[in-house]
């Protein structure tokens, strides 16, 4: 069975064997240092794997704006995928766009179905402002792609296909930081390979799996979804 999902400790001995340590070195830096990584890695591309589908919040017929995730799955810049307001069907399907685009339609139809993503610095999250106002007790259903959170202890679990790439990206970087110039290359394009072989996997669809149109074609077919 796929188990994505490890435990620092795990990356931690990873490390250790690689640079041939008696024992697991479970210091703060080297926590940082699988934590910085997975949080590259998250940030790579959008992967399935970080895709979090139907996430319910509810409208209080006052506000426009809505946190998207939670402190333990933070939404990633421009990792809104799909949101719904009082149904799951294509006429309770809103927009998303940018910005200006949302003023834009905004300004042609003020009641056309659209929603943008922002960042409040206020409250440090990522947010959703919804047009029309979503009706009190309404439900909204969202779906977004996640940026790894912060790592700090060695059970904090740590999301990616194969863990030996974070130990392999944090070990590079411990590498640097102590001056090892072409340890540190060896080890990036190592990860680099292993990454690439997840794009790669990330992008094929199942057997007899239906396969999605990617950015262009849904940029033509519904504005504002996969243009990022």
């Amino acid at each position: 069975m796929a188990n994505f999902a490890n435990p620092v400790q795990t990356i931690l001995q990873n490390i250790s064997d690689l640079r041939g340590e008696a024992t697991v070195n479970t210091d703060a830096s080297r926590i940082r240092a699988v934590s910085n990584a997975a949080l590259d890695f998250s940030l790579r591309r959008r992967w399935k794997l970080y895709l979090r589908s139907n996430i319910v919040a509810t409208g209080d017929g006052v506000n426009n704006a809505y946190s998207i995730g939670t402190t333990s799955f933070p939404c990633r810049p421009n990792g809104l995928s799909e949101v719904f307001v009082d149904g799951l069907g294509e006429p309770q399907r809103y927009a998303i766009c940018d910005y200006n685009e949302y003023k834009v339609r905004f300004n042609r139809n003020n009641a056309e179905q659209i929603v943008y993503q922002y960042y409040d610095q206020a409250a440090d999250t990522m947010k959703m402002y919804i047009n029309p106002i979503p009706g009190s007790a309404k439900v909204i259903t969202y779906s977004y792609y996640f940026q790894h959170p912060p790592v700090t202890t060695t059970t904090d679990l740590v999301y990616c296909q194969d863990p030996g790439t974070i130990a392999v990206l944090a070990l590079a970087d411990i590498y640097h930081s102590e001056d090892e110039l072409q340890k540190e290359i060896q080890q990036r394009n190592q990860a680099e390979q292993e990454i690439a072989q997840f794009e790669g996997d990330d992008n094929t669809p199942a057997q007899n799996q239906l396969y999605a149109m990617g950015a262009i074609e849904n940029s033509i077919t519904r504005s504002g979804i996969g243009n990022y």
